[in-house]
């Protein structure tokens, strides 16, 4: 159903911008050097487990994820890895959270986490 609606969408959007009538999505997105949903969505929300680990925003962090205490376990990476089993939430993004590296992670601000992950290339964590 979800393709049928974005389908629908991307005719009503070809009908306004002149030249996109017979192009693909995947040639649309090279044409507007644009990226995919996935890819916004997955940037989007690693960016909201940042501000909750971090404190941006008013969620209790522990109550949502288990940050693994990097001083009693020896971790490759950066401190704020996620353990996905205590994980409250959907958990698709924590393997790739961890991934991360540490100055992605240990950003002061949410607008220089969005930088530096700008920098991250995470086509390969998207189907």
């Amino acid at each position: 159903m979800s393709c049928d609606f974005t389908s629908r969408n991307n005719l009503k959007l070809n009908l306004f911008v002149k030249g996109f009538g017979h192009i693909s999505y995947a040639a649309r997105l090279d044409r507007l050097k644009a990226e995919t949903l996935e890819l916004r969505r997955l940037k989007s929300d690693l960016t909201m487990v940042f501000s909750v680990i971090r404190g941006f925003v008013d969620i209790d962090c522990n109550s949502v994820f288990h940050v693994i205490d990097c001083e009693s376990v020896h971790t490759r990476g950066h401190n704020l890895r996620l353990c996905k089993q205590h994980c409250n939430v959907n958990c698709r993004n924590i393997n790739v959270w961890n991934r991360l590296l540490a100055p992605v992670v240990n950003s002061d601000s949410v607008a220089v986490f969005k930088r530096r992950l700008a920098y991250v290339n995470l086509v390969n964590f998207c189907s």
